[in-house]
């Protein structure tokens, strides 16, 4: 459901013809939606993280 949604608005995005990435023009205001709507479904669902990415969090001190 999350690659579809992404898709659409990858796909929506297109015709815009960003050169710029930077901004709320460029890549801003995509990946604050984006920040927004996993806050929000952090806050009903928990998220789910891979236990090799928790591990590597643990460990990534002593490295």
């Amino acid at each position: 459901m999350t690659a579809v949604g992404l898709a659409m608005l990858w796909i929506a995005w297109q015709p815009l013809h960003i050169v710029n990435f930077f901004g709320p023009q460029g890549w801003g205001a995509p990946l604050a939606i984006e920040f927004a709507g996993i806050a929000l479904l952090a806050g009903t669902d928990p998220i789910r993280v891979p236990r090799w990415s928790v591990w590597m969090g643990g460990i990534s001190y002593s490295l």
